[in-house]
């Protein structure tokens, strides 16, 4: 993913089949998380924690004091200031499966919109029907 003054171009396949296949132009929103938390559920850019150069596109799964099941074995509890990112396609997507829990000053924005392809075009859900939370 690059970011330009345009708004967002995502080019791969990790947010498949809320975004893409293919090139998607989004538009982020870049003030209102100065304002307010993110939520559960929302499509965030992220300042890439392997690629600080870069941004990634990805959806918000956990939350500070959630637990998130990182494997059949580890469950952790994201730490406060902290999110948990996933891509949509949990198999072509490099995530915090990969880099673990992100710190907020990370996060540059909440994705809103898909502006192209223009069949694709309008508001980005916030739902996430393949999210499982871990056990209480």
């Amino acid at each position: 993913h690059t970011s330009d003054s345009a708004g967002l171009q995502c080019k791969d396949r990790s947010m498949v089949p809320t975004l893409g296949p293919g090139t998607s132009l989004l538009l982020v929103d870049r003030i209102a998380g100065r304002f307010q938390w993110y939520r559960e559920g929302d499509v965030v850019e992220v300042l890439n924690p392997m690629k600080p150069t870069t941004t990634v596109v990805k959806r918000v799964v956990g939350m500070p004091g959630d637990r998130i099941m990182v494997d059949r074995d580890t469950i952790i509890t994201i730490r406060p200031g902290h999110v948990w990112v996933e891509g949509d396609n949990v198999i072509e997507s490099t995530d915090s499966r990969s880099f673990g829990p992100v710190s907020a000053s990370l996060v540059r924005g909440k994705v809103v919109l898909q502006l192209h392809p223009f069949h694709r075009m309008g508001r980005i859900p916030n739902n996430m029907p393949w999210h499982t939370p871990p056990p209480s």
